[in-house]
């Protein structure tokens, strides 16, 4: 978990993980670790109220839940722009808008 070891993922489960995903294609490389960054993110907030999953710690105001909807974010957004090639305007996003910002309430600005 947070020792740096990684748990595997649905597709290449089991210790030798990052072994077994770099021999594959790219985009099956990609999607494995993005399935295990997924997995390892989700681990951390299990068994976390809402309250304790929006309480910040540090004095960059950062909360599990914002880095939950800051992936989320990412993967919407930065992921389909770079592979899709769309403009900001063709994914229903504002030109100017700050990505990932965490606006008061929870909102994720787009």
């Amino acid at each position: 978990m947070g020792d740096g070891t990684f748990t595997g993922s649905t597709r290449f489960p089991g210790e030798a993980f990052p072994d077994q995903v770099v021999t594959q294609q790219l985009r099956v490389q990609f999607e494995a670790f993005l399935d295990e960054h997924r997995s390892a993110l989700n681990r951390c907030l299990d068994g976390l109220t809402e309250e304790q999953a929006r309480r910040s710690l540090v004095a960059s105001r950062t909360t599990l839940l914002g880095l939950v909807k800051r992936e989320t974010f990412v993967e919407r957004v930065w992921f389909d722009k770079a592979v899709t090639c769309r403009s900001r305007t063709e994914l229903g996003l504002p030109a100017t808008a700050r990505p990932g910002r965490v606006a008061p309430g929870g909102a994720v600005a787009r």
